[in-house]
């Protein structure tokens, strides 16, 4: 369990502490490194997805709303470290981070590149970039991506550029609804993004998909779709999220290969 509490005695401005409890009796305050977000700045924090042993806590580390610093703590939730610099936050406090249904330690999430920019007020507009973590946010890489389109072709940037990886939309701008990556399937997640150095906007991304946990990808179709996994991942669905359309895309060999299903509705 976690209680937070504003601390109103004198000299410390009512910074809000955060404590924690594995047996509803005994609380003990939770301890984040200093020279980090030793203070919750505007006292905003968002607890996102946890493991069994150990609490992930986004802080609002920065003047602007949008950006934070993602903690994770030792087993009993009380002394944290940094796992991942100038995350991405929407302004109700969702964090850009989601961990993959049934597969331990795997987790996506969004950081802002030009954060110091943003802060300074030098500009409004973030640049996201998409990592991954295989081992519970310990460490972050780029997620790698395809080398080629659906139609075989070579995207713009090469995978052995450094700069160019793949980058997902995710939880503060959701556009599906439930879970934005995972499905019930352990290892099969989709996404809508973009392959380069920063994620583009929804309307000028594409959808893409990963059936071993994150480490490949292949782009599924152009352009922006919804879409959703059934009967255990055996079936998955999407459908165009940019424009009037009748037809529903499905796959039920693992995205080998894509149907088409027309919709015909009767007024």
């Amino acid at each position: 369990m976690v209680a937070a509490l504003r601390d109103l005695s004198s000299g410390n401005n009512g910074e809000m502490v955060l404590y924690v409890t594995v047996d509803a009796n005994t609380w003990a305050k939770a301890h984040f490194p200093h020279g980090s977000s030793s203070k919750l700045v505007e006292n905003s924090y968002t607890i996102v997805e946890s493991t069994t042993h150990s609490l992930a806590i986004d802080v609002q580390s920065h003047a602007s709303r949008g950006i934070g610093t993602l903690f994770v703590s030792n087993s009993n939730g009380t002394f944290f470290v940094e796992s991942l610099k100038d995350t991405h936050r929407s302004d109700t406090g969702y964090v850009d981070f989601e961990e993959l249904v049934g597969i331990d330690g795997v987790g996506l999430a969004n950081y802002v590149a030009n954060a110091r920019q943003v802060d300074g007020g030098k500009t409004t507009k973030a640049k996201l970039k998409s990592v991954i973590t295989y081992d519970d946010g310990s460490s972050w890489v780029p997620i790698h991506p395809p080398e080629k389109d659906m139609h075989g072709q070579n995207f713009k940037c090469s995978s052995t550029d450094d700069r160019c990886s793949l980058h997902l939309h995710s939880v503060s701008t959701p556009h599906n609804i439930g879970r934005v990556f995972s499905s019930t399937a352990p290892g099969y997640a989709m996404g809508v993004g973009s392959v380069g150095e920063y994620l583009e906007d929804y309307e000028n991304s594409d959808l893409f998909l990963s059936t071993d946990a994150g480490r490949s990808w292949s782009q599924v179709h152009h352009g922006a779709h919804k879409y959703e996994f059934g009967d255990q991942g055996n079936v998955m669905v999407f459908i165009n999220d940019e424009e009037t359309t009748d037809e529903i895309r499905y796959s039920i060999d693992g995205g080998e290969h894509w149907y088409v299903s027309y919709l015909h509705i009767a007024v």
